[in-house]
């Protein structure tokens, strides 16, 4: 090609979104609300309490398009949170259903559009999503978009006996649910640039959360940084914390394993080897204690 002409037809620029992984009541909602203060864009359509007939007791920053299609999603799927199936592996296969790849493009549709509206970073959180990565992975792959992942970590037994409770499902299940949000986390957060985001942490020493969530989002503004930092300390809410784990809950070695080397990312110890070996007991997800 002649010099004059290099570069008029290069590719565009690809975007980056940032996108909030983790299980229900794992912290994913005080994870939204920070990066949003920090400037991430979560559009206009979040699920506040003033969307429901009776509020919970904090607003849960979902994107409701997405979170309503995802849930549809997963039904479709059989693996709705309620139901036993709710943790098995999803086949290949299923990603190829007319259903499923209908509302895949109602998926992209929404995120062109919120993409439209917002010059800077956009994201959204649901812990849906880590079950429905494959296909989100199409969906950024089509529209040139590189993700940035967060994923917000909370104890396996607080967590599988918070939901249990809220959900009226079995503490196993949901323990087993847990293992599943987490591994799957893992597994597609691999070569992507991600962050893991303990939630107790936000109440033992936020600041240094805050540094580590401000630096990965790459904001170096001084004063912003600074107003930020004060809006998110305002919204750490010390009553939010008030589940904790039965001392007799039981907890396979599988997420036993899991839970101590998420704990080393959330303290900043990356170990590919680790990593690697955990991965590969992926047999064990499906055995019960």
């Amino acid at each position: 090609m002649h010099a004059m002409f290099k570069g008029l037809f290069s590719r565009p620029r690809r975007r980056r979104i940032v996108i909030v992984l983790g299980m229900h009541n794992s912290g994913t909602s005080l994870l939204a609300r920070a990066i949003a203060l920090m400037g991430v864009e979560l559009g206009r359509h979040v699920l506040t309490r003033e969307n429901f007939e009776q509020a919970p007791r904090y607003d849960y920053w979902e994107h409701a398009q997405i979170t309503e299609i995802q849930d549809r999603l997963l039904q479709t799927l059989d693996r709705y949170w309620n139901r036993e199936s709710a943790d098995w592996p999803i086949p290949e296969s299923a990603w190829r259903q007319p259903e499923i790849l209908a509302m895949k493009r109602e998926l992209a549709e929404i995120v062109r559009r919120e993409l439209a509206e917002a010059p800077g970073l956009w994201g959204f959180k649901d812990p849906r999503t880590v079950r429905l990565m494959p296909l989100w992975n199409d969906i950024m792959a089509s529209l040139r978009l590189d993700p940035m992942l967060l994923i917000s970590l909370r104890g396996p037994g607080t967590v599988a006996t918070s939901f249990a409770s809220k959900g009226q499902v079995p503490y196993p299940q949901a323990e087993r649910l847990w293992t599943r949000h987490y591994f799957e986390s893992l597994q597609y957060s691999q070569g992507a640039p991600r962050l893991v985001v303990d939630y107790d942490a936000w109440f033992a020493d936020w600041g240094r959360q805050y540094d580590r969530l401000a630096d990965f989002l790459g904001l170096t503004d001084p004063d912003k940084r600074a107003a930020a930092r004060a809006e998110v300390a305002r919204n750490i809410d010390p009553n939010l914390k008030q589940h904790a784990a039965n001392s007799d809950a039981p907890i396979r070695p599988i997420t036993r394993d899991l839970h101590a080397l998420l704990l080393r990312m959330a303290d900043g110890a990356e170990d590919a080897a680790a990593e690697a070996r955990l991965m590969a007991r992926q047999a064990e997800l499906s055995q019960a204690e």
